[in-house]
């Protein structure tokens, strides 16, 4: 393996840089920081969290993932409270009951597509929702709010 140490890298002639080519792994080791000092695009991600929610309330954090199993009770996801333009969250009907027991978004402050009230209300069987937050005018966002179907074999 062959190692370069330097300070910057600039391209030769125009303003692109490429890393290796289609197919390459190009790997960051751990415990390095990447600063952003400009704009960073395709990095964002949704942290799909290992426990079920099964509670009749619970709080989200930015860019989570979150099973949310209302078999037993309705639930009430409460936003977060400080989101920044381009936080995302994503929230899935775990044992497809949605439709007996509805999950309840609290807004904690934010607008959900340009208004305060009423709290949106998901009740659909086999729901997921996807939400970003565009900023104050407007708030959270679904940029996929719909039910899959349940088909039997």
């Amino acid at each position: 393996m062959s190692k370069i140490e330097v300070d910057q890298v600039d391209p030769q002639s125009g303003t692109s840089l490429t890393l290796g080519t289609s197919g390459d792994t190009i790997t960051i080791s751990s415990g390095v920081t990447l600063a952003n000092n400009g704009t960073a695009t395709g990095f964002a991600s949704i942290a799909w969290q290992s426990t079920v929610v099964t509670g009749t309330t619970h709080t989200a954090s930015a860019n989570q993932g979150i099973w949310i199993d209302t078999t037993s009770n309705a639930c009430t996801l409460t936003l977060p409270g400080s989101p920044s333009v381009g936080d995302q969250l994503v929230f899935s009907d775990f044992a497809r009951q949605w439709d007996n027991n509805a999950v309840t978004l609290s807004l904690n402050g934010s607008k959900f597509q340009g208004f305060t009230s009423p709290n949106p209300v998901y009740d659909t069987e086999g729901e997921t929702v996807h939400i970003v937050y565009s900023g104050s005018t407007q708030g959270w966002i679904p940029i996929n709010d719909g039910a899959v179907a349940n088909e039997t074999p």
